[in-house]
């Protein structure tokens, strides 16, 4: 598991792990299915072999790009806001695309903008800042993770 302290409530990727071995081994994936449905907690938290489903499609088309850090709502969750960048990748887990979390609002239209130009730039380019993770930030995917588990618990 290469994300341990991924989680949300308290609760991390080692606390889930962990839980899931005093079950017995035939019951662990109707478990794992009642809490979490088709959120893959394996690729979410970075259990070898994993590979997360990425049955969502893609926020953008192919004449767009994602714009990361572009902050957006998403409507009826306890997470009001987060980056495009967070709801690409949290979208990237799920196993259905037919289910809710894969849907594309159109309040998700603003995480797409036109590809920088190709056109040479007169300005000097700069090198990426040692503040830029590349990644999504983990208190904002945390958070919405933990949406998903309210939701799925109240569903249940």
């Amino acid at each position: 598991m290469t994300k341990p302290n991924m989680g949300w409530d308290g609760s991390n990727c080692t606390g889930f792990n962990d839980y899931f071995n005093t079950i017995p081994a035939a019951s662990c994936d109707a478990y794992k299915i009642g809490l979490f449905g088709t959120f893959s907690l394996e690729s979410f938290c970075g259990c070898e072999g994993a590979v997360a489903p990425a049955k969502c499609d893609d926020l953008c088309g192919d004449d767009t790009v994602l714009d990361e850090d572009q902050m957006v709502t998403v409507p009826g969750t306890l997470v009001t806001e987060v980056t495009c960048g967070e709801l690409a990748e949290f979208r990237r887990h799920f196993s259905d695309p037919s289910i809710d979390d894969c849907i594309i609002l159109p309040e998700y239209a603003k995480c797409c903008m036109d590809p920088p130009s190709s056109a040479p730039s007169s300005a000097p380019s700069s090198a990426p800042s040692s503040e830029d993770s590349g990644g999504v930030g983990r208190s904002s995917l945390v958070a919405l993770a933990a949406v998903v588990v309210v939701v799925m618990t109240n569903v249940a």
